[in-house]
């Protein structure tokens, strides 16, 4: 069965590694898989006996075969990679047991932030977090005393101005930031509640790192020169920007008394 699933659904991964390698959104795709594998190992040795219904693990398998055809008939790739999730989740409930399918839950949950979303996302996205970083980013500066003059997704301080285009937006680190949020909920000890708010604090995160390194760059630009803030933004502030939501997620983590790792990873 495992070998009909890698029939049936390869040429959706195929696919997919194609994006990760062409796409600045999701890049991180290629780091999912193995996290996902390592994980699974890791459960593997507290993994309980075989027990309980299977036949619900084939309604579950099925649902995501019906996924992958709907999605190839649509001549869209995406449902069938939540088509893959669903469809290993079932066979691994259907052959184990309801036990085994929860015990390995987020392994294989965690698979679908491999799929790339990319058009989609910038469609519907891209436009809202523009104006939610600029917005943002001029409350900061103003906060401070800077003057800034705010329009749109354009920003402007003495001698600069600055344009929120769709790279500036946050988006593609609102999408990793997602993924790893995901995880560090996963991996920390705390209440659920707790642990499913880390989870959910990944993009407000990010969006407040990105507005942190927008104003770097106005600052810069202001107090500094315009070709320092430029060359600033194009080679250290993608780091910056990761470095502040990894940060600040870990911030939100204590807040919420998640100070642990798991004994069982």
């Amino acid at each position: 069965m495992v070998g009909l699933l890698a029939v049936v659904f390869g040429p959706t991964w195929a696919w997919a590694v194609g994006i990760w390698r062409e796409s600045e959104y999701y890049g991180h795709g290629f780091l999912i898989i193995p996290i996902s594998g390592y994980l699974a190992w890791r459960l593997y040795r507290t993994r309980p006996a075989a027990s309980g219904a299977t036949w619900p693990g084939l309604l579950v398998m099925s649902a995501g075969l019906i996924l992958h055809v709907v999605g190839r008939l649509l001549d869209v790739w995406f449902p069938s990679g939540f088509g893959f999730v669903a469809a290993l989740a079932g066979l691994v409930w259907w052959l184990w047991g309801g036990k085994t399918a929860r015990h390995f839950w987020f392994p294989i949950a965690y698979l679908a932030f491999a799929v790339p979303l990319e058009r989609i996302l910038v469609l519907q996205l891209a436009q809202p977090l523009q104006l939610g970083s600029s917005a943002a980013a001029a409350f900061f500066l103003k906060s401070t005393g800077l003057p800034v003059e705010h329009a749109g997704t354009t920003l402007r301080v003495p001698d600069y101005t600055f344009e929120v285009a769709v790279p500036c937006s946050g988006l593609k680190t609102a999408i990793a930031m997602t993924a790893l949020s995901a995880l560090v909920g996963y991996l920390l000890t705390g209440a659920p509640l707790a642990r499913v708010m880390v989870f959910l604090a990944g993009v407000p995160v990010a969006l407040v790192a990105n507005a942190v390194r927008i104003v770097v760059v106005l600052v810069l630009a202001s107090t500094v020169s315009p070709a320092v803030a430029e060359g600033f933004f194009h080679t250290a502030s993608g780091l910056l920007v990761f470095a502040l939501g990894f940060g600040g997620l870990l911030v939100v983590a204590r807040l919420l008394g998640c100070r642990g790792i798991r004994s069982d990873i």
